[in-house]
C-alpha cells in the first residue's frame, strides 16, 4: 500500500466518522425535541385537568334524581 492510499483512507475514514457523528447530534436532537413537546403537551393536560377540577369543585352539589322535585311531584326521567 502507498503512503498516498494510507492518506486517502484515512481521510476517507474521517469523513465517514464525521457524517455519523453528524447523523448521531441530528437524531439525539430530534428526540429530545420530540420529548420536549410530549412534556409540554403533558403539562398543559394536567394544568388544564386541574383547572377544570378546580371549576367543579366551585360548583354547589347536585340533588341527587330520587330527590328531585317540582312543585312536589317527583320528576321523572323520560
Amino acid at each position: 500500500m502507498k503512503a498516498q492510499d494510507c492518506c486517502q483512507l484515512r481521510s476517507l475514514r474521517f469523513i465517514m466518522w464525521k457524517d455519523s457523528c453528524t447523523k448521531t447530534n441530528l437524531w439525539e436532537d430530534f428526540v429530545s425535541d420530540n420529548i420536549d413537546e410530549e412534556y409540554e403537551r403533558l403539562v398543559e393536560h394536567l394544568n388544564d385537568s386541574a383547572r377544570k377540577a378546580k371549576s367543579l369543585k366551585a360548583l354547589p352539589p347536585v340533588i341527587s334524581a330520587s330527590k328531585q322535585t317540582v312543585n312536589g311531584f317527583p320528576l321523572r326521567n323520560f
